[in-house]
């Protein structure tokens, strides 16, 4: 899928991170897309409004009535897909993502990480591996390695990691910081699991923002 797209978009990296999040849990706001990337998405989504492959698509049942996003015609036709259900299918999976009150300035992150200091990696190839088996579990074992980025912010914020062992103690198969924080995800293979570990922290008032969701062609009638 990225491969697709970029050669034939000439697209870096973050927007198709951007269009994935938008194509496999549409319809979606951008502050919804912001905690799962864990950035500001407002260019990215900018971007790909541009090129008509995101479109809004009504609103949001909520104060402020956010606007939400789904792709597009011209998106099934650059990825050669007849229709939504043709895309890549993720695991069969429940994903909670949280979002402490707090920010965390990406400056700062990247200014401390000591890089040449890292003693593990992520397994990209591994992870793309896994999904392509549709193996939920030996992608949350890749998860373990962690986001580097994570040796900076969460020794700067502590509750990025209460919330990750929240996620873990509650039955999550794997539960990581996305991009530089504070947002954290986590994946879970049982929806009794995830809502038990979205009571928790809501509760605990370990989270401003707390999403519980599926992919879009893993839905089976919402969470």
């Amino acid at each position: 899928m990225t491969e697709r797209f970029e050669k034939k978009q000439s697209c870096g990296f973050s927007l198709v991170e951007t269009l994935a999040v938008v194509a496999y849990f549409q319809p979606v706001t951008r502050v919804y897309i912001d905690q799962v990337r864990g950035v500001d998405c407002s260019h990215s989504l900018s971007l790909l409004l541009d090129r008509e492959l995101v479109e809004p698509c009504g609103t949001l049942d909520a104060p402020g009535r956010p606007i939400l996003y789904q792709t597009t015609p011209a998106f099934l036709r650059v990825f050669g897909l007849e229709s939504l259900e043709e895309l890549p299918p993720l695991p069969d999976c429940v994903i909670l993502v949280a979002k402490p009150g707090i920010g965390v300035s990406t400056r700062f992150v990247f200014e401390n990480l000591k890089a040449d200091e890292l003693e593990r990696h992520p397994d990209i190839d591994g992870m793309a591996e896994a999904l392509e088996k549709q193996d939920l579990k030996g992608l949350a074992g890749f998860m373990e390695a962690g986001n580097v980025l994570e040796t900076v912010t969460i020794p700067a914020y502590p509750v990025i990691r209460r919330i990750k062992e929240t996620m873990l103690r509650a039955g999550a198969l794997g539960a990581l910081m996305s991009g530089s924080g504070p947002t954290v995800f986590g994946i879970f293979d049982s929806r009794q699991a995830a809502k038990r570990a979205y009571g928790i922290l809501k509760r605990g008032h370990l989270a401003k923002q707390i999403f519980l969701t599926t992919p879009y062609n893993n839905r089976q009638g919402g969470v």
